[in-house]
């Protein structure tokens, strides 16, 4: 249960973070590392491999809440770090990501619930709709075939 539950978060997220790195930071300050490369866009590239060949019960849109869970608390502890006046190691700022720069932009504020209510919805649907093309182009194991329903 606990790595169905972590790879339905992951999928999501990894994709969130990916789409916010290269779309928002990276022209923000465009440099390519070997890091950055690895952290904000092969993770979620491995993690639609391993969707796709894994034999994990289906996504479905009534766990959406996992990766809604997920986004409430990161949301909340961004908002906590930028007041907060937490030191932000050798980055520059307050905020962990300027995505999270809520005090010179508080309009930002408003972005978080958004996305976690609008797109967290989107982006888990897709992923339930690759699921559903992997499980219809990739023979599976007997076993699979067999899984217990999630609830």
């Amino acid at each position: 249960y606990v790595l169905w539950v972590t790879e339905n978060l992951l999928l999501s997220f990894t994709f969130f973070v990916f789409i916010g790195f290269w779309a928002i930071v990276f022209p923000v300050n465009p440099v390519l590392e070997f890091t950055v490369l690895i952290t904000h866009g092969v993770n979620w590239v491995f993690m639609l491999i391993d969707r796709f060949l894994s034999t994990q019960p289906q996504v479905r849109m009534k766990h959406v809440y996992v990766p809604i869970l997920y986004g409430m608390v990161y949301y909340t502890w961004s908002i906590i770090h930028a007041y907060s006046g937490l030191d932000n190691g050798p980055l520059d700022g307050k905020s962990l990501y300027p995505i999270t720069d809520y005090t010179n932009n508080p309009v930002l504020l408003v972005s978080g619930p958004i996305a976690m209510l609008i797109f967290i919805p989107l982006v888990h649907y897709a992923n339930q709709q690759f699921v559903r093309a992997s499980e219809c182009c990739l023979p599976r194991p007997r076993a699979a075939k067999e899984h217990i329903e999630m609830a």
